[in-house]
């Protein structure tokens, strides 16, 4: 029986174990910033009961250079147009974000973060930001220039998902 590395070539089976290496660490490196006790920045959007499908809207609302329809955040966010629809009026009515017409167009409703909601997603980001940094601060100094390197590496080579689109 013949091995599919040995059918495509030993390098590709290098670059599959490389993959899942990498997506393997990353994946423990998730988990463990998303149990750390000091992420404050989950119980602060678990205090104001606000689902993930909200908070990828605001972040994405509070980057956006301009207002979006709700199809290009659902398309953005990978969610369906009903699932976008209901967490757009969950934050419109808890005044996070506004809905408007388009002067272009009056079928479409364009959306754009609030000031309450812009408040929120630079809340939310200080307090992330303190939570990575004291996990960082855990970390040896030659760990800490390594993996900035890399990050910045890896930050650096891919587009952000707002830029993305």
């Amino acid at each position: 029986m013949q091995l599919l590395s040995d059918v495509i070539g030993s390098s590709s089976a290098t670059v599959e174990d490389d993959v899942r290496a990498a997506a393997d660490e990353l994946g423990k490196l998730q988990r463990r910033l998303f149990l750390d006790p000091h992420a404050e920045h989950l119980g602060a959007i678990e205090e104001r009961n606000l689902s993930l499908a909200h908070v990828r809207a605001l972040y994405l609302l509070a980057a956006a250079p301009e207002p979006l329809s709700a199809g290009q955040l659902a398309d953005r966010l990978g969610l369906s147009p009903a699932a976008m629809s209901r967490a757009l009026d969950t934050l419109v009515r808890r005044r996070l974000a506004t809905r408007r017409e388009s002067s272009a167009d009056r079928r479409v409703r364009l959306v754009e973060i609030a000031e309450r909601g812009q408040a929120l997603v630079d809340e939310l980001l200080a307090l992330r930001t303190a939570g990575l940094e004291h996990f960082a601060a855990g970390l040896e100094p030659e760990q800490r220039r390594r993996l900035a390197e890399v990050l910045a590496e890896v930050n650096a080579a891919a587009p952000s998902p707002e830029e993305a689109r």
